[in-house]
């Protein structure tokens, strides 16, 4: 009787334990079987390995380990080749160039499907992208001397780099900006370009200080100009009014008269320095004027 107690004890045991084990296979399959795809992914579910369907955002459903599913992000992503990453070129000198530069891209959303015939998964994707990336930048910086690397025609490999990603990536990637972050030249260009960089501040200092001399020659030539013409009219004036600076003189004298330190000394001068008429006895005197300085 024990016995039978026992083996039916058991027996519900192994019951209950395949019960549970039951709703543990239907609650991993049932979880197995449902996927969600985030706003900025597509989803492409293969089955056997083959391309079945694309899924949008939202929760989906797939048949476990018949279905698979691999997501690809479409929104706007951005490669960092920095640091360890970076880009290294030879220029079209033979320089080594030392690149940090920054990409971003964006997937197409209607060529997810092909991506997902050519490429077996994202990861494959992402590695195609930062190979063709790398040799694009390449390329094009073995255009360029290791000098137009430096200053204003950093821009311009800029635009040539982002033009020539737009071509080899247009196919699965829209590019959306490119960034060079620093260009690490050898030391003896630096130091060249560094030098011409100086000399050519130098020259276009010598072209302002050049420049400002002009101008001030200018104003020289001009207030000189000025000077010469009043001197004419005021010679012209007095040509044609000499009773002026005879008035002018006598004016002068009346003044210095009032000091009592002036000394007269009466000297004969030209009959022309006056409207005189007369014979060299009548010429007239002209007092030189001596005003000694007061003793302290």
């Amino acid at each position: 009787m024990w016995d039978d107690e026992d083996t039916k004890k058991h027996e519900g045991r192994k019951i209950f334990a395949g019960i549970a084990l039951l709703i543990l296979l239907v609650f991993f399959f049932v979880l197995s079987a449902v996927y969600t795809v985030d706003q900025t992914e597509m989803a492409v579910v293969k089955q056997f390995g083959k391309v079945h369907k694309i899924t949008g955002p939202g929760l989906h459903f797939k048949i476990p380990v018949i279905q698979t599913v691999d997501k690809y992000y479409v929104g706007v992503r951005t490669l960092n080749l920095v640091g360890k990453e970076e880009v290294v070129a030879l220029s079209n000198d033979g320089l080594e160039i030392h690149m940090d530069i920054s990409v971003q891209t964006a997937i197409k959303p209607e060529m997810v499907e092909t991506i997902a015939k050519t490429f077996r998964n994202p990861q494959y994707l992402e590695t195609w992208k930062i190979a063709t990336v790398r040799a694009t930048i390449r390329d094009v910086i073995a255009k360029y001397q290791a000098t137009d690397l430096y200053g204003e025609k950093r821009k311009s490999v800029e635009a040539d780099i982002t033009r020539e990603l737009e071509k080899e990536l247009s196919k699965y990637y829209y590019v959306k900006a490119v960034w060079i972050r620093k260009i690490t030249l050898p030391q003896k260009v630096k130091e060249a370009i560094e030098a011409k960089i100086q000399a050519q501040q130098e020259a276009e200092r010598m072209k302002y200080v050049v420049q400002r001399e002009k101008l001030e020659a200018e104003r020289k030539k001009v207030e000189a100009e000025g000077i010469a013409q009043a001197n004419a009219i005021i010679g012209e004036s007095l040509r044609k009014n000499p009773e002026y600076i005879q008035w002018y003189f006598m004016k002068s004298l009346e003044e210095m008269a009032k000091n009592p330190n002036t000394i007269f000394l009466v000297v004969p001068i030209p009959s022309s320095y006056f409207s005189w008429q007369g014979n060299l006895t009548q010429m007239p005197q002209i007092p030189v004027i001596i005003q000694p300085q007061p003793r302290n």
